[in-house]
């Protein structure tokens, strides 16, 4: 809360004989809307005037906003590893191979029927 009473978001709340800070009601709604814009991504540079426009203009400037960042995040990702194919076109890896001396049969029929077996010889061939 500090930072916004710095930056000035938030005012400095007068403070009681003890030293506490005091906040009204109107001062924790305001700040809600901070902290959930800040959360956003909204440049705490840009929140006064998103909190001071009307509802259009602060759609509009939210939207716009948005689109910045959106745009932002994809140059960054697109530096981060221009050498690296997507995540969507690599090869996908197959299944490791069964170990040869598992089979599935033998765990499965011991699953199947309740048994416990140890741990060392469920599906060891005999």
């Amino acid at each position: 809360m500090r930072v916004y009473h710095a930056k000035g978001l938030l005012p400095e709340p007068e403070r009681d004989a003890s030293g506490y800070r005091r906040y009204d009601a109107q001062a924790i709604i305001d700040l809600t809307r901070i902290v959930t814009l800040a959360q956003a991504g909204v440049p705490l540079a840009r929140i006064p005037d998103v909190l001071n426009a009307d509802a259009n203009a602060a759609s509009e400037q939210i939207d716009r906003i948005d689109t910045e960042l959106r745009s932002h995040i994809r140059r960054l990702l697109q530096r981060r590893h221009p050498h690296r194919t997507p995540r969507h076109r690599q090869p996908r890896l197959g299944m490791p191979r069964p170990t040869p001396h598992l089979t599935t049969d033998r765990v499965t029929e011991s699953a199947l029927a309740g048994k416990r077996e140890p741990v060392s010889t469920v599906g060891v061939r005999r």
